[in-house]
């Protein structure tokens, strides 16, 4: 028996930083759309480095009874094949598989169609061809989609008037039909097909013919024999074999790293042989197979695909009685992003696993250096890193490593610091304003050390005797805290030498941490006139021995933690 040597290598494939985060979502039709046609394209953006998208389409949230997982390779639309249903809402999912992780569903979307308002037209049969000859009686009928169809009527026969065999019968919303009984010998088959849906069905269809041939059977599937499907620690160099097909002339195999590409062989024919030895597969290769037998009379259909893992082999491996892809690396799920607080105290992190080896590498200009080669690490700076974790394996005798991989960022934050408390007056109660500076971002809370939380420091018509500001950093460096005082500032004062009201001056206090130390008066251009500490008997209403107007002024109050408080006040002759 012939024997055929094939000489490749596997390209290796690691798909890493993948995208978790990354999912893609519906470009056509979009999100949310309406008066959609029902004949329409599914288009969606591409995801760099996924190994294949998977759809599912419905009529219910999570109920996909259109299309039920459909893997499409690396294609990035889709046609449903019998259309959509009519004023309904769609949902659709499109999953990424990965090679070396867990299948991720992306988030549902969903569109709603628009109504038809038509009879659909005539369709054509498609395999077998119209005047096709040497057809195997045991063909099926496929004809294309009609838009706007809901269901087919279908009649074949061995006259013009095509009924003799089926006549009318209703095969539903489907693109293909299995005659329940071979086909007559060396016979012209006449096939009728007429589209329908609720406003009626087609008129005046095509009658479409071919003619059949002596029965030859077409051969079954077959199956490895070795390596066996699902067989991991397969050997670098081994013969591939496979179960010989009665009545198969020949063998065609497809192999590819991927179930959707086919890099390795794409559909060769290996003539009648049923072995082929196999050179310089890569280690840690996952390889995915179908084999084809076929004769005259056409080839086996819908051949499942196989597939085995090379020797010293992390994965992924096919599990061929659940069709889950599983694999030895070590399941990483540190955070993208890593903050280190510069006024807290010092912090390390940890991988969130255990393995034989854990490295951790500090990235700059193209260069990583090595931090830390344990299972924490306590970072110094900013900037971006990446952990490898690896284990170590023992199968067979033979000593092997898997190893996963996370890029992530580590920025600096900080506790707030309070530098500022502005008070002025409001409609109905006091504004504050609060100032908070340091390296991280901070949200303001009143009196609520849970929050809600603000992205300002302002509030606004708020009651300040007792109230407390907390602050925060969103990044997690920890929240500190200020208690507003609440000192009386006289509205007005009426220095008219009777004894009430003659002098301006707030009320200084020492009941608190926070003590009022001075305050400062201006008027409405600006100029200081009088400043006030708790030693002054308060502020007459003159400049220099002049007496001034009645009028507005305005006051500037300092505390001792620096804080401030703005206001006006009125003087009446």
């Amino acid at each position: 028996m012939q024997r055929f040597l094939l000489l490749f290598i596997l390209p290796l494939l690691l798909t890493k930083g993948m995208a978790q985060e990354n999912c893609t979502s519906l470009l056509t039709p979009l999100d949310g759309s309406s008066q959609v046609a029902i004949n329409t394209t599914l288009q969606w953006s591409p995801v760099t480095g996924v190994n294949g998208y998977i759809i599912s389409i419905g009529t219910q949230p999570g109920v996909y009874d259109i299309v039920n997982n459909r893997s499409l390779g690396l294609a990035t639309s889709f046609t449903p094949p019998t259309g959509l249903p009519a004023n309904t809402t769609i949902y659709v999912r499109i999953s990424l598989f990965l090679i070396n992780s867990a299948t991720i569903n992306c988030p549902e979307e969903s569109f709603t169609t628009g109504p038809v308002d038509f009879i659909p037209d005539c369709n054509e049969l498609t395999i077998p061809a119209d005047g096709a000859e040497g057809v195997q009686v045991n063909a099926s009928l496929n004809w294309e989609y009609a838009v706007g169809a809901t269901g087919y009527l279908l009649s074949y026969g061995t006259s013009p008037a095509a009924n003799e065999i089926e006549g009318g019968i209703d095969v539903g919303n489907v693109l293909r039909y299995e005659p329940p009984a071979n086909l007559p010998e060396n016979t012209t088959i006449y096939v009728r097909i007429t589209p329908y849906n609720d406003l009626g069905q087609a008129t005046s269809c095509n009658t479409f013919n071919f003619t059949t041939k002596e029965f030859n059977p077409i051969p079954e599937c077959t199956s490895l024999i070795t390596p066996q499907n699902g067989e991991v620690g397969v050997s670098l160099s081994p013969i591939v074999q496979w179960n010989e097909s009665p009545g198969a002339e020949g063998y065609r195999l497809t192999m590819g790293t991927t179930p959707f590409v086919a890099d390795i062989l794409d559909n060769v024919d290996f003539g009648d042989v049923t072995e082929t030895p196999v050179i310089d597969f890569l280690p840690n290769t996952t390889v995915f197979v179908i084999i084809t037998p076929y004769n005259a009379a056409g080839e086996a259909l819908d051949c499942i695909q196989e597939s085995f893992s090379t020797a010293a082999g992390c994965g992924p491996f096919l599990d061929p009685e659940t069709g889950d892809l599983t694999d030895r690396n070590p399941e990483l799920n540190f955070p993208d992003r890593v903050v280190i607080c510069s006024n807290g105290p010092e912090e390390s992190f940890s991988a969130g696993l255990e393995g034989d080896q854990v490295n951790w590498y500090f990235l700059e200009d193209g260069q990583q250096q090595l931090i830390a080669d344990n299972s924490t690490v306590i970072f110094e700076e900013e900037g971006r890193y990446r952990v490898e974790v690896t284990r170590q394996y023992l199968i067979d005798g033979e000593e092997f490593q898997c190893s996963s991989e996370k890029e992530f960022e580590v920025v600096r934050s900080e506790l707030p610091l309070i530098t500022d408390v502005e008070i002025t007056d409001g409609i109905t109660g006091r504004n504050v304003t609060v100032t908070a500076v340091g390296a991280g971002t901070y949200e303001y809370s009143l009196n609520a050390p849970d929050g809600p939380f603000q992205g300002t420091g302002t509030f606004l018509n708020i009651e300040t005797e007792g109230a407390i500001i907390y602050v925060r950093d969103i990044n997690g460096c920890g929240l500190v805290e200020i208690a507003l005082l609440e000192i009386d500032f006289p509205k007005f004062f009426t220095p008219n030498n009777d004894g009430i009201n003659d002098l301006w001056k707030p009320l200084f206090s020492r009941d608190r941490d926070i003590i009022l130390e001075r305050v400062a008066i201006f008027d409405r251009f600006g100029k200081l006139l009088f400043e006030i500490d708790e030693r002054s008997a308060g502020w007459d209403g003159t400049l220099e021995g002049r007496a001034l107007p009645s009028a507005d002024y305005w006051y500037l109050a300092t505390y001792s933690d620096d804080s401030v408080k703005k206001g006006h006040f009125s003087l009446k002759r």
